[in-house]
Parts: C-alpha cells; structure tokens; sequence
C-alpha cells in the first residue's frame, strides 16, 4: 500500500470528520471552519484560537477544537485527557517563532481542507 502524502492525510483527515458532524451542528461548525482561516490569516494563530475560544461553549466548536486537535499540525498536538478547546490555545503560545510559524501554516491548510469537505458534504452548499 503507498504511503499518502501529508495533504493526503489532511484531506482525508477533514473528510472522516466533517462526515461525523451531526446536522444540527452542521452550521455552526460550517461558520466555525469559515472564520477560522480569515482570522488567522488577518490576526494570527493565537488570535484565531482566541476567536474560536470565545464560542466554545457550543458543541460544534468543541467538536471543531477535537477535530483539529488530531490533524496531526506539528507543535499543537494534545494529550488524550485534555481538553483541546484549552490545550490548543496554550500550546500556540508557547510556541517559539519558527514552530509559531508552522504551525500557523499547517493550520491554515488544514483548514482549507475543512471548508472543502464542508462544501462537499453539507447539504445547503
């Protein structure tokens, strides 16, 4: 079997977990994934985090935190026993710059991979 390349694995990643999006969350992690690219290109990824953070009360963005907490992003993985919607956020901060970085851009290409899995996926796109 031939190994997938990471976007590969991203994209599959996205896939397997917008499929797992129950419908009455559908739209609030369809805005979720939507303002999350923006916002970290405009204002960084601690500043996204923080954005996505303020909404975690709801089941959508708490399933949003997970979903990323496992797309493999270097610097930004999270223990089984913590909660991602706090582990993610604290781990970009301690990043040192060049880590901050890659991690920002992995990030947002994860990221893309949500929103065309949403695209596909969601009824109403």
């Amino acid at each position: 079997m031939k190994q997938m390349r990471r976007d590969q694995r991203q994209a599959a990643h996205a896939y397997a977990c917008v499929r797992e999006v129950p419908a009455d969350q559908q739209d609030e992690y369809r805005i979720a994934v939507d303002t999350l690219g923006p916002a970290l290109l405009r204002t960084g990824l601690c500043a996204a985090f923080s954005f996505l953070q303020r909404r975690a009360n709801t089941d959508a963005v708490q399933r949003l935190f997970k979903d990323l907490a496992n797309a493999d992003i270097p610097g930004l993985t999270v223990g089984d026993k913590e909660k991602p919607e706090v582990a993610l956020p604290e781990r970009a901060w301690q990043l040192e710059l060049e880590d901050y970085m890659l991690a920002s851009r992995e990030l947002l290409l994860v990221t893309h991979w949500f929103k065309r899995a949403i695209q596909a996926t969601f009824k109403g796109d």
